[in-house]
Parts: structure tokens; sequence; C-alpha cells
């Protein structure tokens, strides 16, 4: 059955799974499983998926959004199995750079030992969406897939950010990391180059300090080319409380463990 799921956010109903600053999302569709980010540390990712029935061991694909820790952290756990697969990022950098930043900050919360980019490339097949032709190989693998970005981020690390989009029978389906890039930006760049609205939007959108009258704003742009929303992770209780008021039956509350058809 092909369907999303949310396996790292900050909020759940469910007291028997885990609660993550970060945000992941389980993908499986057209007989692909992929990883859309993967929150902020393997443990989390490993025991709300076991929860949520979804085997890590078979995915095809992880994308990360970019690379801070909050998304990129729990991917340590495929190093830790020993579990080789595909992994799509900006930058061809040491992606684990700013997890290690946080780690010398909170030694005694984060992980004290990291992987090294040689590490890394010994579990995964790293592919750069910095590089035309690593995107159409991923695009022609998984047609319904389309890689958006990676888009400039304004401010100084990490510098680009992606996105992914699928197209479902239910129609366009997008996921967004923390949007840094603006998302209204995103969603009229999509709704341009596609001539159609959004079925479904999921992801962090980045308003935690953003004025009111700027999310009220950002909200109505949105309800004109998006059917069903979900704010997640970075978005903000305030502006998710302003989303759901202006897109009413249309939103959707992101928590872990919830599941879409797709």
């Amino acid at each position: 059955m092909d369907k999303l799921v949310v396996l790292c956010d900050k909020k759940t109903n469910y007291i028997y799974m885990h609660m993550d600053i970060g945000f992941s999302v389980f993908v499986k569709y057209n007989g692909f499983n992929i990883l859309f980010d993967t929150g902020s540390k393997p443990g989390i990712l490993e025991w709300n998926s076991e929860v949520c029935n979804v085997n890590l061991n078979n995915v095809d694909y992880v994308f990360i959004s970019h690379n801070h820790w909050d998304h990129i952290g729990g991917s340590i756990y495929f190093i830790d199995k020993n579990i080789k697969t595909n992994l799509v990022v900006c930058e061809n950098t040491d992606i684990y750079k700013d997890l290690k930043r946080k780690s010398q900050v909170y030694s005694n919360y984060f992980l004290k030992t990291l992987p090294t980019f040689e590490e890394v490339k010994k579990t995964f097949n790293i592919y750069y969406s910095t590089k035309k032709d690593q995107v159409e190989k991923i695009e022609k693998d998984l047609p319904f897939l389309k890689i958006l970005g990676p888009y400039k981020i304004p401010f100084t690390y990490p510098s680009l950010e992606q996105a992914i989009l699928l197209k479902t029978r239910l129609g366009l389906v997008v996921l967004v990391g923390c949007s840094h890039f603006g998302i209204d930006n995103l969603v009229k760049e999509i709704v341009e180059m596609y001539k159609k609205d959004i079925y479904f939007l999921i992801g962090g959108f980045h308003l935690i300090d953003s004025p009111s009258k700027e999310i009220e704003r950002l909200a109505g742009v949105l309800k004109e080319y998006v059917e069903f929303i979900a704010p997640a992770h970075c978005t903000g209780d305030r502006a998710e409380k302003i989303f759901k008021s202006v897109f009413k039956d249309r939103f959707i509350e992101s928590k872990v463990g919830i599941e879409m058809l797709l």
C-alpha cells in the first residue's frame, strides 16, 4: 500500500513514540521506499520506524533537505547498522559538519563519536543535487519524483536546501525540510512548472520568529495553490494555529505516526 508516514517531528499523540526536534518522513510509492530527512538522532529514528512498521533496511533513497543536524543526525543509523543505500544531499562537503558542531557544544546530549566522510562513503552511494547528471539518473530511476532545488539559504551554513515532489494518483505531493528559501517561492514555482495546484504539502516552513501578519499573508497565498497542508517541525505553534484557522478542514496536524495513503 502506497503511503506517507511521519517518523520524526516535535509532536505525537502516541505515548509509545518519541518526539524529536528533527524531521523525517517515510514514503512508500510505486514499489520504492524513500526517506526524506532523518531526524536528529539515530535511536529515535530506529524506534519510531519499528513502531510504525517501517523497515529501514529496505530504503532505496535517503533525501536530506539540508545538512542541519536535526535533519541528518538520524542517518548515522544506516552507518551503525551497515545498511547500504543511496543518499542524496545538496553539497559536496562534510555532511555531518553541523552535527559535529552541535556535539561539541552539547557533548553530553549529542553523539560523542561521529563518522568521517570516508566512513559515510562506505555505507552510502552519494548523489549531489548540484550535479545535473546525477539528478537525471535519480529522476530516471524514480520517474514519479522531482528534485526541487537546491536553493540558496540566506545565511552562512549550510548554503543550500532541496525539496522533493511526488507525482501521485491524488496529485502533486511536496515534502520540504525547513523552507529557509521561502515556502511561497517554492509553491509558486511548482504551480508555474506543472500548471496545476499542489494536492498535499508537508514540512517545516521556518516561521517561528515571523510576525503574525506575515504568516497570515503567507497562509492566504498558499491557500490559493495548496489543497491540503501539514505545517511541521520549525513552522512554530503560533504559525500552525494561523494556518489551521485559514485552511480549516484542509489543515492536517503533523505528528509522529500519522499516515497518509497515496
